[in-house]
């Protein structure tokens, strides 16, 4: 039974092999006649296929570099179906190539008025009168496009806009304000941190908003430009105005971007949310360690936007149940983008209830953030697999009206 499965599946993909032979057989033969003035054994003037003649108008033109040949089949096509617009703009770009930039024009003219109001076919248009230098059109079908064409098609002409006004002030100007949000997902996707920043500022003066997902994006892109003041005060205003650090009380999704907690798994702990017992709001952060691997954890940490040259306090309540080794975790606080000193916390113990850590830390001048992170070393012991649970919850920094000075032991 086993051997005729085996032959039926032989003899099915022998036959799809010469099913595709066949058709690529009959597809060169119909090149080959279209070079000789036929088309499945009929002349070009009798095939009314405006596809298939456009389709080998260009290869006729860029392989055998045929223009009069293309053109003839161009025309065909232009008589079969007279508002083909594929066969339009190829006739365009071949009365361009040939240096007759009057009859190019008039025949994209023409294909104005075919393409008003529709998707289909503009980007191809516009690419079209892009290397006519149907300049004055550009702005007009470029804003449309990017305005009405979803998906690839928008963002190659946001990277045609880009490429042609490289000015924020122009390409508003030209691409218009109703792109605004488009113009700022392109500045994000793309790293302009600069133009990014003229969008924001344009947005926030005619009451535009983003949606939150963008927003984290812009400030992580800002983030990682080094815009890290701007992105700090656009964070305080919009996510963080009353606490230093943010979902303090771990109530929130991690939003994984910008100012916002980050976390990521491994295989050697498990990670969940539990409600907190302590008063019925927010969570504790519960890690269970499986003593598989003796690892260095680094896996949960925060960006601070802080104001520099003061001192300030981290708090943060921990409980621990059966933590192994003598390398436990603890939070370590260092400046981010400016190497300004270290603290940290002493380690957890290896058994306790509920208590607090805290320690004084000092921000110098030069930084505007900090990471706050738990930690955990790797061990030089025998046995030192880490293993054991430990809860987290209610982390917070606030400022102690001290101002840092160069004397204070712990500068950032």
């Amino acid at each position: 039974m086993e051997m005729f499965h085996n032959k039926i599946l032989r003899l099915g993909f022998f036959l799809v092999l010469l099913i595709v032979g066949v058709l690529q057989m009959s597809f060169r033969v119909q090149e080959q006649q279209v070079f000789g003035g036929h088309i499945n054994g009929l002349a070009v003037d009798r095939v009314h296929d405006a596809r298939l003649l456009t389709r080998l108008a260009k290869k006729k033109y860029l392989f055998d570099a045929d223009i009069q040949g293309a053109k003839v089949l161009l025309k065909q096509a232009l008589i079969s179906a007279s508002y083909s617009i594929p066969a339009w703009l190829s006739l365009a770009e071949l009365y361009n190539d040939e240096g007759h930039r009057q009859q190019s024009r008039q025949v994209l003219e023409y294909t104005d008025l075919l393409t008003s109001e529709i998707n289909r076919w503009r980007w191809e248009k516009t690419l079209v009168d892009y290397q006519v230098g149907r300049t004055e059109i550009l702005a007009s079908e470029l804003s449309y496009i990017i305005a009405e064409v979803p998906g690839k098609t928008r963002r190659d002409g946001l990277q045609l806009a880009f490429t042609l006004w490289d000015s924020p002030d122009d390409l508003l100007l030209n691409v218009g304000y109703k792109n605004i949000k488009h113009l700022m997902a392109h500045a994000i996707a793309k790293k302009l941190p600069k133009k990014g920043l003229f969008f924001w500022q344009i947005m926030q003066n005619r009451g535009v908003t983003l949606e939150e997902r963008t927003l984290l994006s812009f400030l992580d892109m800002l983030l990682r430009e080094g815009e890290i003041r701007a992105a700090g005060d656009i964070w305080r205003a919009y996510f963080n105005s009353q606490s230093i650090l943010f979902n303090q009380d771990f109530a929130k999704p991690f939003c994984q971007l910008a100012f916002g907690w980050r976390a990521w798994g491994n295989k050697a702990f498990t990670m969940k949310f539990e409600p907190s017992i302590k008063d019925g709001s927010g969570r504790s952060l519960h890690y269970r360690f499986k003593g598989w691997q003796n690892f260095t954890f680094e896996h949960l940490y925060q960006i601070v936007p802080l104001v520099g040259g003061q001192l300030y306090e981290f708090t943060g309540e921990f409980k621990t149940k059966n933590v192994t080794t003598d390398q436990r975790p603890f939070v370590e606080i260092y400046g981010f983008e400016c190497n300004k000193g270290y603290a940290k916390s002493a380690q957890v113990e290896a058994n306790k209830d509920w208590t607090t850590i805290k320690f004084i830390f000092g921000v110098s001048e030069e930084c505007e953030s900090i990471v706050v992170r738990l930690r955990r070393d790797e061990s030089w012991r025998i046995d030192n697999k880490l293993a054991g649970q430990l809860w987290l919850r209610n982390f917070e920094i606030i400022q102690t009206g001290q101002i840092f000075t160069v004397f204070d032991a712990l500068p950032l």
